[in-house]
């Protein structure tokens, strides 16, 4: 999930991520960085700085990334369980 909130007046927009296990946002993120002004972090989370221009061919470009490094079952939910509780 990423999420990019713009300033009105400038057009650019500061944002950041947070992956899935079997997901690397930072090389996803790196690999669209010629889209951005900046960018950085590891690989469950990172952050950009972006123009509003610039967001379609990033998202596009992020997709890709993802899509042909993702470990297959990446999308699959998990359930996780602790304890259990009687």
């Amino acid at each position: 999930t990423v999420l990019v909130a713009f300033d009105a007046s400038s057009g650019i927009g500061r944002g950041s991520g947070r992956s899935l296990a079997g997901i690397n946002l930072y090389a996803a993120f790196q690999h669209a960085a010629e889209h951005t002004l900046g960018c950085g972090g590891h690989p469950m989370a990172a952050g950009l700085t972006i123009h509003a221009d610039a967001l379609p061919a990033f998202a596009e470009a992020l997709e890709s990334a993802i899509a042909a490094s993702a470990a297959r079952d990446a999308f699959v939910p998990e359930t996780w369980v602790d304890a259990e509780l009687t």
